[in-house]
């Protein structure tokens, strides 16, 4: 059962993906928010270029370790504009938060919360 920083979460990425969304131009389609277990917030949105695409979920993780953040409790991704959907992270984003996150909590379609050892 999701609890009310989790809903904060969610929408920290709705927000950051509604207000940067272009499917024309640049491919921003996808937003994610970062927990860190300090309790900071970061949100960031993918990019995509003609040679390489970058998941949202690397960009918000190299803004957080960019920081000065190390220690991450939840991550979420959202898909879309209008009708944004929590979407699962790819196997990319999979590998990359198992290097860097291990013990962090994914919040997955349906509002269920997994962490990332059972993905």
């Amino acid at each position: 059962m999701l609890k009310d920083d989790d809903y904060k979460l969610i929408e920290t990425a709705k927000n950051i993906i509604m207000k940067n969304f272009d499917s024309d131009n640049w491919c921003h389609t996808v937003g994610a928010s970062l927990l860190t277990k300090s309790g900071k917030i970061y949100s960031a949105v993918n990019v995509d270029a003609n040679l390489k695409s970058v998941c949202a979920e690397h960009i918000v993780i190299g803004m957080a370790i960019s920081d000065g953040e190390r220690d991450f409790e939840k991550i979420v991704a959202v898909y879309g504009k209008d009708k944004q959907e929590i979407i699962p992270p790819c196997d990319y984003c999979k590998d990359m938060l198992k290097e860097y996150a291990p013990n962090i909590k994914v919040i997955m379609p349906n509002e269920i919360i997994f962490n990332l050892k059972d993905l």
